[in-house]
């Protein structure tokens, strides 16, 4: 979906405002993971929300200031350049090091060639000016300093799934030389352990089948508190990832679970599931190629015991002993609920803004069910709000309400497990085939 320029920077504001409240203790820089914008620009809007005046429920905060234009200041007077160069290449003799920047400045003031003309040298109040012509002329080599490695923080045992897909390539290809499916396998590892809880393989894991894996899972292992995951379409939903909460993602929130959604291009931030990959790649994958489905689960069962049990781990949880050897005793987890809220994702999201284009009809898509805000508003961006108190979308223009609509869907009733998971896996369905209908839609126009 293509995003509106001025209406996706604003969504983003505006839920920058709200996890300023909701989350105190965040960071900055886990503030612009959770954005998935660069921590410049949450410092920025960050000093802009301080500052601002006492009613920060004022739209307009969410407004860029105007950009008047900015004249660039003169270039120094080369004579100015050459002096400087002098000094840095000659200092003086009683000096005894090589200027920096304000040293620069300090003799520069007191030039005697620059009084005789006239001209006035940068001040040693602002160096910029002279780092730059330093910079410039090769005097000072800009390189970034290497990033500090910070060591992982890890929850306690069981409490943080991190899950994702592997490929399984090793598959026989097909008399008329057709490449079969390939195999995956969705794996779900414990942070605070590096024990593998789970390894499932599938030809045929999509939106439905994954959710239906994961949910058999918890009930045979119990519910964490925590889980990790990437922007795999069949998580989030959409290949964006900024889409409305998919079905996986309303499954963890009815159930109170904390979800973790890595940026993009950020594999770091699931970085114990992907780093047994890699193991499971080399040790298992490569060693015993298997070629069928069947195949593929004894050795991936197989594997699963001997990295638990046998294999030792070097983690600094570990210590060079195998992840169940280092925990032999784990905690209990809790079951799933008998009775879930299935509309209990509504006060995960309250505040949250997404952002939709107006159609021709003027209606807007959010979920599977259509809106109205309005054929006035064809062909504008607009920003839709969850006000999960109200069970009511609101939507914005430029800062500005223009509706309250009620959220289409909800089931405004308890159910049970087996009801709620059923409920879940219809909207994956659904997400599945739109997902598919788009896909033949794209395939369709590239082909004119």
């Amino acid at each position: 979906m293509a995003m509106g320029d001025e209406t996706d920077w604003q969504t983003d504001r505006a839920n920058l405002k709200r996890l300023r409240k909701e989350q105190p203790a965040w960071t900055r820089q886990q503030l612009a993971t959770a954005l998935s914008r660069s921590l410049a620009w949450v410092k920025k809007w960050l000093k802009r929300i301080k500052t601002s005046p006492e009613d920060e429920d004022d739209p307009a905060l969410l407004l860029p200031k105007p950009r008047s234009p900015k004249i660039p200041p003169p270039p120094a007077h080369p004579l100015i350049v050459e002096r400087l160069l002098d000094i840095r290449d000659h200092p003086p003799d009683h000096l005894g090091r090589t200027p920096g920047p304000r040293a620069i400045a300090y003799f520069l003031a007191k030039d005697s060639v620059l009084v005789e003309q006239g001209l006035k040298p940068p001040s040693s109040s602002s160096t910029s000016t002279i780092w730059k012509i330093l910079v410039n002329n090769g005097r000072i080599a800009r390189t970034r300093p290497p990033t500090p490695h910070q060591l992982l923080q890890r929850p306690g045992p069981l409490e943080n799934f991190q899950l994702d897909f592997k490929d399984i390539p090793y598959l026989s290809i097909e008399p008329d030389g057709k490449k079969a499916h390939l195999l995956e396998t969705l794996n779900l590892i414990d942070v605070g352990t590096d024990v593998l809880v789970a390894a499932e393989v599938s030809g045929d894991f999509n939106a439905e089948t994954a959710l239906q894996t994961v949910a058999s899972v918890v009930t045979r292992v119990g519910l964490p508190k925590t889980v990790t995951f990437d922007r795999d379409p069949r998580w989030v939903g959409s290949h964006t990832g900024r889409d409305f909460p998919s079905a996986f993602v309303k499954f963890w929130y009815c159930l109170e679970v904390k979800v973790n959604l890595c940026p993009p291009h950020r594999p770091d931030l699931n970085a114990i599931v992907e780093r047994y990959h890699r193991s499971y790649g080399q040790e298992c994958l490569k060693v015993h190629r298997p070629q069928s489905l069947l195949e593929a689960r004894e050795v991936t069962s197989t594997f699963k015991e001997h990295y638990n049990w046998q294999r030792p781990h070097q983690s600094p949880n570990c210590r060079n002993r195998p992840p169940r050897v280092a925990f032999p005793e784990l905690p209990a987890l809790p079951s799933v609920p008998l009775l879930i809220d299935p509309d209990g994702w509504l006060s995960q999201c309250n505040g949250q803004r997404f952002v939709r284009k107006v159609d021709y009809r003027g209606t807007i898509r959010v979920d599977k069910y259509r809106y109205y805000p309005g054929r006035e508003w064809a062909g504008k961006f607009v920003q839709v709000e969850v006000a999960g108190g109200t069970r009511q979308l609101v939507i914005w223009h430029k800062a500005q309400p223009l509706k309250q609509l009620a959220i289409k869907g909800l089931a405004n009733q308890m159910l049970s497990w087996v009801d709620f998971l059923v409920l879940r896996l219809r909207e994956a369905q659904s997400e599945r085939r739109l997902a598919s209908m788009r896909a033949t839609t794209r395939r369709k126009l590239s082909a004119l």
